[in-house]
């Protein structure tokens, strides 16, 4: 962990990019998971960092947002990060319980796979994505686990996380749309700007009653 971060200062000046916290905390934890005596407490960590993205075991997919895309880390630590993806396929297939499971070659095929296919996604999505595959929550895993079965977890993850994005952003519309500017928002506009505001509730409201006319008339007729 020690010699990532000092190959990321090398590269760049340490004003310039700072890794986030809750990433420097996972990747440290998974760099544990190399280390004999330390990887108890590195599963331990793992464990409870999937816990802080899965509250109850089910994704928390808004706070994926604070972290930074695999895309902006492989910038600054293509090594590190690569090996970070890596150490999670190889803890996945540790957790299973299969007839055929993947070999270390195998596994840096996938490893490298996930990372071309990153798009916007975050290790931390990789956290979430494969504490679901363990869970039989995206695929069925029956006696192998190979490269198609990880192209189709993260194919499935892929449209879980997206369906999820599209809700939160229809959320933020509707909600946006709907309420109007607080008290505070209020303060900061002008006369005429506020004047504006209230002819424009005025409108509504004249819409409003003239639409409980219609319906009323066209019941009656």
């Amino acid at each position: 962990m020690e010699k990532m971060e000092r190959s990321t200062e090398r590269n760049l000046p340490a004003e310039t990019w700072t890794l986030h916290p809750h990433s420097k905390k996972l990747i440290g934890c998974l760099v544990k998971l190399e280390i004999p005596d330390l990887k108890t407490d590195g599963k331990l960590e793992l464990m409870s960092i999937t816990g802080d993205l899965m509250p109850g075991g089910v994704p928390f997919f808004p706070i994926i947002r604070t972290f930074p895309p695999i895309a902006e880390l492989l910038i600054h630590n293509a090594p590190g990060i690569s090996k970070a993806v890596f150490l999670l396929v190889r803890d996945f297939c540790a957790s299973l319980n299969v007839v055929r499971n993947m070999n270390e070659d195998q596994m840096i095929e996938a490893s490298g796979l996930l990372i071309q296919e990153c798009r916007n996604l975050r290790l931390e999505d990789y956290v979430i994505m494969f504490s679901m595959a363990k869970r039989g929550e995206l695929v069925d895993i029956h006696d192998r686990v190979d490269l198609q079965i990880i192209t189709r977890i993260a194919d499935t993850y892929w449209s879980v996380r997206h369906l999820e994005g599209q809700k939160e952003r229809d959320k933020d519309f509707h909600e946006t749309l709907y309420i109007g500017p607080s008290e505070r928002a209020q303060e900061s506009l002008n006369p005429q700007q506020l004047q504006l505001m209230d002819k424009a509730d005025n409108l509504n409201g004249a819409i409003g009653d003239l639409k409980n006319t219609f319906k009323a008339w066209r019941d009656e007729n």
